[in-house]
C-alpha cells in the first residue's frame, strides 16, 4: 500500500506541476503561454543529478509512509523533522560548507527534544528501554531514514539542480518516483489492494492524498506564492530552502526590492535574527546571480 500511495501522489504532482509549466502567465505577450519562461539547462552534471534526487525522493517517500504506518503521525514527523541536521551533514560531507553556529547549538536540543519526545527510555510508557525500542525502533529508523534522504535532496538540489524552473524540475523528479514506485509496485506481483470494511477509510485517504497533492490552488499567482514562502521559510529559519525559494522568486517575478521588502516586514513579527539570516542568505543569492556571465548574443 506505501508503494501505490507513493504512486498516486508523485503522479498527481508531476500532472499538477507540468500544468503549471505548461500554461501560465507570461509577462512578455500578456496572455497565458506554453513553457513560457521554462528554463532547462542540462548538462551531463544535471543529467546525473536528477535521477539521484529521484531515487532520494523515492526512498524518502516509501521511509516516511513506513514510518506513519508504525507510528502515530505526530511521532514520525517528529523524527523527519530531524532533516536540517542531515541537511547541514551532507553539506559538510559533500561540499565542505560549515554549519552556522546557531544549527550547532540547536543539534542537541533538538536530539534531547527528540528523545523526550519517542520516550526513549520506556519511563513515560511503563516498559524497558529495550521494550521500548523493540515497540518503536523500526518506525523511528524509518522516519530517521526518510529525514537523511530529505536533506541530501535538499543538498543536492540546491547545489546542482537549483537553476532547472522548479515546475520543471519538479515535474522529472515527480516522474522519476513514481516510476521507481511502480516498478516496485510490479515486483511485488502487482498491487496488494486491502480489502474488507476497514479499507474504505484508507481509501478515502488515499483519494484525499492525491486530489491534495495534485490540486493546485489557483486563487494566487507564483509571484505571490513565492513572497509567502519567503516570509514562511524566514519565520521557520530555513536557510538551506530559503535559498532555493530566493531563486525561484526572482524566476517568478519578484523583484530584489520586493525580496528586501518581506524580509523586513518578518523582521517585526519573527524577531531580527531571523530575519538577519535571511537578508545574509538574499545578498549570496544576489551576488551569485549577479557574477554569472551573461548570456552571448546570437550570431547574425
Amino acid at each position: 500500500m506505501c508503494h501505490l500511495s507513493v504512486v498516486c501522489h508523485s503522479g498527481s504532482v508531476m500532472l499538477a506541476a507540468l500544468r503549471q509549466a505548461m500554461f501560465t502567465y507570461c509577462p512578455h505577450d500578456q496572455r497565458a503561454s506554453l513553457f513560457c519562461n521554462v528554463r532547462c539547462p542540462v548538462d551531463h552534471r544535471r543529467r546525473r543529478a536528477l535521477p539521484a534526487i529521484g531515487l532520494l525522493v523515492a526512498v524518502q517517500s516509501l521511509c516516511l509512509y513506513s514510518s506513519v504506518a508504525r507510528l502515530p503521525v505526530a511521532l514520525s514527523l517528529l523524527a523527519f523533522n530531524t532533516y536540517p541536521l542531515w541537511t547541514a551533514l551532507w553539506a559538510r560531507v559533500f561540499y565542505g560548507h560549515r554549519a552556522e553556529p546557531r544549527v550547532l547549538r540547536a543539534m542537541p536540543v533538538m536530539l534531547l527534544g527528540l528523545a523526550l519526545a519517542l520516550d526513549v527510555f520506556g519511563a513515560a510508557s511503563g516498559l524497558s528501554a529495550a521494550g521500548q525500542w523493540g515497540r518503536i525502533g523500526v518506525g523511528v529508523a524509518f522516519a530517521l531514514t526518510a529525514a537523511a534522504t530529505f536533506g541530501g535532496v535538499l543538498v543536492l538540489t540546491q547545489h546542482e539542480a537549483a537553476d532547472i524552473d522548479g515546475r520543471l524540475r519538479t515535474a522529472l523528479i515527480m516522474a522519476m518516483v513514481g516510476l521507481l514506485a511502480l516498478l516496485a509496485v510490479m515486483a511485488q506481483g502487482g498491487p496488494q489492494l486491502p480489502t474488507g470494511p476497514d479499507a474504505a477509510v484508507g481509501w478515502w485517504g488515499l483519494a484525499a492524498l492525491t486530489l491534495l497533492y495534485g490540486t493546485a490552488c489557483p486563487g494566487l499567482d507564483r509571484r505571490t506564492r513565492s513572497l509567502i514562502n519567503l516570509a514562511m521559510l524566514t519565520a521557520l529559519n530555513r536557510p538551506h530552502e530559503l535559498r532555493l525559494h530566493v531563486k525561484g522568486a526572482l524566476r517568478n517575478g519578484v523583484t530584489k526590492d520586493e525580496i528586501r521588502e518581506v524580509f523586513m516586514q518578518t523582521t517585526i513579527y519573527c524577531g531580527v535574527p531571523a530575519a538577519m539570516d535571511s537578508f545574509r542568505v538574499a545578498r549570496e543569492v544576489f551576488k551569485d546571480i549577479s557574477v554569472c556571465p551573461a548570456p552571448r548574443p546570437a550570431a547574425a
